[in-house]
């Protein structure tokens, strides 16, 4: 992953009307089996597959028991785009979205 300063030629941030922290752009496909967080500090940030990329991000129930979320944002104005996310859910669970 590569992380670009918030001035860039998109001006992204501007077009949301947000302040603009960063942007995190994914240059492969992966697979990916982890947990995506956003802290509450990283209001604006932009999280992305780089043009011509969708990275594959899964949370399988055998490689985190315990975990339900696959993705928490704590922060607001934050955008995730060009990013394929899987989540399976163990069995003995149901999962539910909070909005």
């Amino acid at each position: 992953m590569r992380e670009k300063p918030g001035n860039s030629a998109s001006g992204y941030g501007e077009k949301q009307n947000v302040p603009f922290s960063f942007a995190i752009e994914i240059g492969d496909n992966g697979p990916y089996g982890e947990q995506i967080r956003i802290l509450k500090e990283k209001e604006g940030l932009i999280l992305r597959g780089k043009r011509g990329h969708v990275p594959l991000v899964f949370l399988a129930p055998t490689a985190a028991p315990m975990a339900l979320n696959l993705v928490t944002v704590e922060a607001p104005a934050v955008t995730i785009e060009r990013v394929a996310l899987i989540h399976r859910s163990p069995p003995d669970r149901e999962l539910r979205c909070p909005h």
